[in-house]
C-alpha cells in the first residue's frame, strides 16, 4: 500500500509515523514542490503526521510530465493519500492554488474520514479567475508569479533553477484555468480558510465565497503576513490548524 502512496507523498511526520490518529496533507501553491510546504508540516508537528504533496513535473519527480488536468491530479493524490492514511483522520490543507486541488481530493475522500479542510490565500472554486496565464510568454509569465510570491527568491536568482520550474507552473495554471466545478459541489467537512492581512492579491471577504462549498462549519481566518503565507508566516497558519484541530 506505500508503494501506491509514493512518489506522490513526502513524509515530515517528525517520528510519529503510524502511531497518530490524525494525518494532515499538504498541497503547495503552483509550480512547487513538497519544500514549499514543509516548514508548516514541521510546525503542526504532535499530535498529527504530516505529509507533503509532490505533484508530477518538481523535485524528484521532475522526469515525469507536469498534468494539466485538475481532475488527473486529484485523482491520483486521492489515490496516494487513502493508501497512506490507512483510515486515520486526515486533514487536507492548500495554500494558494493548492486549495482547489485540495478541495477536489477533499470530494473524493469517504466523508467518513476527512475531518477538515484548510485552505489558504485562494478564492474559492467558483471564483477562479481565467486569464489564460498558461499560454502567456515566459518573461511575462515569471513576472506575474514573481509578485505574488510564488517563486522564491533563490529559484529567480537562477536561470537554470527558473527553467526547470516554468514546466509545472504553466501546468498548474492551466489545470486551474481550464477546471470547471460542478454545479453544487462541496466537502463533507469544515472548511476553515486563511488569508493574510497584507495579502494584496486577496480580501477575508473574497475568501467568504468557499461558504458555498462547505456542509459543515465555516470559518474565516485572518492573520499577519502576506499572499505568500507559507514561506513567511506558516507558524501563524500552524496555529490556526492547531487551534481549529484541537491539537493543544
Amino acid at each position: 500500500m506505500r508503494d501506491r502512496a509514493a512518489p506522490w507523498l513526502v513524509d515530515i511526520d517528525l517520528g510519529l509515523g503510524d502511531d497518530s490518529e490524525d494525518v494532515v496533507y499538504a498541497f503547495p501553491q503552483a509550480g512547487a514542490g513538497a519544500a514549499a510546504v514543509r516548514p508548516l508540516c514541521a510546525d503542526l508537528g504532535w499530535p498529527a503526521a504530516t505529509a507533503a504533496v509532490r505533484l508530477p513535473g518538481r523535485e524528484a519527480r521532475l522526469d515525469e510530465a507536469p498534468l494539466t488536468d485538475l481532475a488527473m491530479l486529484s485523482d491520483g493524490a486521492c489515490e496516494a493519500i487513502v493508501a497512506h492514511a490507512r483510515g486515520r483522520r486526515v486533514t487536507l490543507l492548500g495554500h494558494c492554488s493548492g486549495a482547489v486541488i485540495a478541495f477536489e481530493v477533499a470530494r473524493r475522500l469517504d466523508p467518513s474520514c476527512l475531518s477538515r479542510l484548510v485552505v489558504s490565500a485562494h478564492c474559492s472554486p467558483s471564483d477562479i479567475v481565467r486569464r489564460g496565464v498558461w499560454r502567456w510568454p515566459t518573461p511575462k509569465l515569471v513576472d506575474l508569479v514573481s509578485c505574488e510570491g510564488r517563486i522564491p527568491a533563490e529559484v529567480m536568482a537562477d536561470d537554470e533553477l527558473l527553467e526547470l520550474v516554468v514546466p509545472a507552473i504553466r501546468a498548474d495554471y492551466q489545470a486551474l484555468e481550464t477546471y470547471q466545478v460542478d454545479e453544487g459541489a462541496a466537502v463533507d467537512a469544515d472548511v476553515i480558510a486563511v488569508v493574510g492581512y497584507e495579502d494584496h492579491l486577496l480580501s477575508a471577504e473574497q475568501l467568504r465565497g468557499w461558504s458555498r462549498h462547505a456542509r459543515g462549519r465555516f470559518t474565516v481566518h485572518v492573520v499577519p503576513g502576506p499572499h505568500d503565507l507559507l514561506h513567511t508566516h506558516h507558524r501563524e497558519v500552524s496555529t490556526v490548524v492547531r487551534r481549529e484541530s484541537g491539537w493543544w
